[in-house]
């Protein structure tokens, strides 16, 4: 019976720091999409501000034509 136990207890650790590894894994994840999100929205701003330069408007207008595709090969 001490034998089982001992192995239980042991299961139970390895399943414990497994659990930690994986915790450790998703925090790293979650840091590395936070910061890929930041990064892009940045050089999504940037293009809308070169973009309302270029075309001598405003940033507001610049993120209104965008979107629209017509709009947009026209100007590119």
């Amino acid at each position: 019976m001490e034998n089982s136990g001992y192995w239980l207890d042991r299961a139970e650790q390895n399943a414990k720091k497994e659990y930690q590894y994986a915790q450790r894994k998703a925090q790293l994840i979650t840091r590395w999409f936070g910061r890929c999100t930041r990064n892009m929205q940045g050089k999504i701003r940037e293009f809308y501000r070169k973009y309302a330069d270029k075309e001598k408007i405003s940033y507001q207008k610049a993120k209104e034509i965008l979107p629209d595709r017509d709009a947009l090969n026209l100007t590119l």
